[in-house]
């Protein structure tokens, strides 16, 4: 394969023709391409120069030779000085941004100069401000303690007057004390006497129940009466069962035992009471069915509130399902009807 040569000059590729043609030179690892040497004025045409020969090529080795290394050298140069004004233009431009920088640097910093001056003046204004009223709080402060010295030189000549005032006091709470004592045992005697009252009263209501109950029996057909004491077994289903067969019957003489069971511990119980008393339409039976509005179980509310509907024809907007404060609004609205209105109602 033929070597590839380059121009030392211009460092492009030397066809094979020129060398051999004479338009380009050769001379060891030296090459001079055609057009470096039309530059450089070698006249000599020919095939490359030999590296022995007689001494006129010798001589023309020795002069490319030269002219290579002064091409060389001002190729050196040349690029040192574009190098140098390269640099100049770097440093130029980067002493013009830092001038800029610093400008915009000292433009900024006579701004923050003049805003701290600004910043100054007010901190001036307001400790100015500031001493205008402490010094006039202090005045104030100072009229207010002699004023209290004035005063409290008023009171020393009340002394005499307090000690006297304390003594008497003393005397009072004395007093106050042995009348709170027997207050207190006033109240025990009388919490005593109405807890005594109370026990009696429930008493005289049982033994009236009880007569009231024996005598009601005693007029009932014996199945009546059976159903009656069926109402007092253990056994809630009987207890339902007993009064189920009585809500047929629909006789007030039976409504002091039916109003008892609005509080049996049996809800369908309680709930089968409420309803027999609105088909009965007994309007002695309205307070009790009022108490009923408050029952854990809602459908037994529920049929209380139908039977109170049904007896009285009032709606106070009472809703079964609500909430423990709307079912006790609702109640104390029925129990304040019933507290104006019950009286000729009953009649």
């Amino acid at each position: 394969m033929a070597d590839i040569h380059f121009c030392n000059i211009c460092d492009q590729s030397i066809l094979l023709q020129d060398l051999e043609e004479g338009s380009a030179l050769l001379a060891g690892e030296r090459a001079i391409c055609p057009s470096c040497r039309k530059v450089l004025g070698a006249a000599t045409p020919g095939k490359a120069v030999p590296s022995s020969g007689n001494g006129s090529g010798a001589i023309w080795a020795a002069i490319l030779i030269g002219l290579l290394g002064w091409v060389a050298a001002a190729l050196v140069w040349f690029q040192g000085q574009d190098a140098i004004r390269s640099l100049r233009a770097n440093v130029h431009d980067d002493f013009a941004q830092a001038q800029a920088e610093i400008s915009s640097s000292l433009v900024t910093g006579r701004e923050s100069q003049v805003r701290f001056e600004e910043r100054v003046v007010l901190l001036e204004d307001v400790l100015t401000d500031f001493r205008r009223h402490s010094d006039s709080a202090v005045a104030s402060a100072q009229t207010s303690i002699q004023e209290l010295a004035q005063a409290m030189a008023s009171l020393s000549s009340l002394g005499e007057d307090i000690v006297s005032l304390q003594s008497r006091s003393s005397q009072n709470e004395s007093g106050l004390q042995v009348a709170e004592e027997r207050l207190r045992s006033h109240r025990r005697a009388q919490e005593a006497l109405r807890d005594q009252v109370a026990v009696l009263s429930k008493t005289i209501q049982k033994l009236q129940l009880a007569a009231t109950a024996q005598d009601a029996q005693d007029d009932f057909p014996a199945e009546v009466s059976a159903l009656l004491r069926k109402l007092q077994a253990k056994d809630p289903l009987e207890r339902e069962a007993a009064l189920e067969k009585l809500s047929k019957y629909q006789d007030e003489r039976l409504l002091p035992h039916i109003y008892p069971l609005l509080g049996d511990p049996f809800e369908m119980t309680r709930f089968l009471a409420a309803h027999t008393l609105g088909e009965w339409e007994a309007r002695a039976a309205v307070p009790h069915l009022i108490e009923a509005l408050l029952d854990d179980y809602g459908f037994v509310r529920q049929a209380a509130m139908k039977s109170l509907r049904r007896i009285t024809a009032q709606n106070f907007g009472y809703n079964h399902d609500g909430n423990a404060e709307a079912l006790q609004a609702g109640y104390e609205l029925w129990k304040s009807w019933w507290a104006s209105n019950g009286t000729n109602f009953s009649e």
